[in-house]
């Protein structure tokens, strides 16, 4: 935070608390920026952005790496997204703000002793979006709630009931509008809510898959017709992730490859960009991830999570996450779908089409960031393959291998030399993370 940004926020609060002392309406004008008069969008926009801060503090992390016996739990608070996304498709920029309202939930915790801790829900986050006509601020949408997803997903014990994860998606569709989508699957199944203009009026889509039924606003839909309304987006203007449950920080990026400081970071480009007395920045806004494999894979990965499809993915879970990787180094990545265990599905492009080009079993995926191998070790036997793919085939080629009777001893990728492999990162199946970076880290 710049000290202009803070010079603000502390002027703002310091006024709401002698307004409020001293019993006269300030507050609420201060609050409220409809009869106020802007010189141009971008002063109108942070003010309307230090008045948010007022109420619910700037953006920060809330990071508790262990909390007895899991990873620990981490999320966002204050105003926490600031982006400008033209919403209604009016050719100006909109002021596209989430917030934390900082009212927790109890979730128990993980011990035996089933002790309960405060940690946010959908609802405690909320999005508002502004936009600037004439010199006045005008809204275009609250919505009182955001993302969320089950980690453990289907299963018959209450396990999962305490580890989940909250963030948001914003896409554009074929009309090059914004669609924000809300999931759900709190009720077993899932849901998904995109939320968009069409015309003049906003548009609320409801799309729910029970079993081999799909509706969209209560009446039944082809399946095809379903998935291309969840699914059939090559734009990501926006995806935040905002709460793990059953993570900290560090273990929210060693294992899903999501870092907090994207969305910390981005948000700070876009405050000291409305910050500034003169427009010496250049206008920023988050990245926006932009390919025709995005839809192709977003597809074939929902397809795989659908409890009743294709068979090939029935190995011991259904809840496939999923990692992106060039592994023939042309430019264009292969998607990996995994069971989060030993099971890796790949598929590469072919003709427009996502083609499955193999599979390997019984074993984990790590990599270096130039190659990909997968690594087998028990006690008294070790195997190391390296991952390429030859003609749109995955080709396995074993490059380490040992066998000794009388070895007691695991053994472990370190110990054998291969000190700079880490596993490779699967994001969760319903959070478009891993499209959305890939694409980032293209770029920076």
């Amino acid at each position: 935070m710049n000290g202009k940004h803070l010079k603000a926020v502390l002027l703002c609060a310091i006024f709401i608390i002698i307004s409020a002392c001293s019993g006269c309406d300030g507050a609420s004008e201060t609050e409220n920026s409809d009869d106020i008069m802007f010189e141009s969008l971008e002063e109108a926009y942070y003010h309307k952005y230090v008045e948010l801060t007022g109420k619910y503090g700037t953006h920060m992390l809330y990071d508790s790496p262990d909390v007895r016996w899991n990873l620990g739990r981490s999320y966002l608070n204050g105003v926490c997204i600031v982006n400008l996304i033209d919403f209604n498709g009016d050719g100006i920029q909109d002021l596209f703000v989430v917030y934390s309202n900082g009212r927790m939930s109890q979730i128990a915790s993980l011990s035996v002793a089933q002790e309960f801790d405060d940690f946010p829900a959908p609802d405690t986050y909320e999005i508002e979006i502004w936009t600037y006509i004439d010199g006045e601020l005008l809204q275009l949408l609250h919505e009182t709630s955001v993302s969320k997803c089950d980690i453990y997903p289907f299963r018959g014990t209450n396990f999962h009931l305490n580890s989940y994860q909250i963030f948001l998606a914003v896409y554009e569709n074929a009309n090059g509008l914004p669609v924000i989508q809300i999931y759900d699957d709190s009720a077993g199944s899932p849901k998904y809510t995109n939320i968009y203009y069409s015309g003049e009026n906003i548009i609320r889509d409801e799309l729910i898959c029970y079993e081999n039924t799909f509706k969209k606003n209560g009446s039944e839909i082809a399946e095809s017709i379903w998935i291309e309304n969840v699914a059939g987006y090559n734009k990501i203007l926006l995806c935040s992730f905002l709460a793990d449950s059953n993570s900290s920080r560090t273990a929210v990026f060693e294992l899903y490859n999501i870092d907090y400081n994207d969305t910390l970071q981005q948000t700070e480009k876009v405050i000291k960009y409305l910050s500034q007395e003169s427009r010496t920045l250049a206008a920023e806004k988050f990245h926006i991830a932009e390919d025709e494999y995005i839809s192709l894979y977003r597809k074939e990965l929902l397809r795989s999570n659908l409890p009743f499809f294709e068979s090939e993915y029935q190995d011991f879970f259904d809840n496939h996450h999923y990692a992106l990787y060039d592994i023939d180094k042309d430019g264009s990545p292969e998607l990996i779908i995994t069971n989060g265990i030993s099971h890796y599905h790949f598929y590469t492009i072919t003709d427009g089409e996502p083609i499955n080009c193999g599979f390997k079993g019984r074993s984990a995926m790590y990599t270096d960031g130039d190659r990909l191998i997968t690594f087998f070790g028990r006690v008294n036997i070790y195997r190391i393959d390296e991952i390429t793919i030859e003609a749109g085939v995955i080709k396995t080629t074993m490059i380490a291998w040992d066998y000794t009777k009388r070895s007691k001893i695991s053994h472990d990728l370190e110990e054998l030399g291969y000190n700079n492999f880490k596993r490779l990162a699967s994001c969760p199946p319903a959070i478009p993370a891993a499209f959305y970076t890939y694409s980032k880290n293209l770029h920076n």
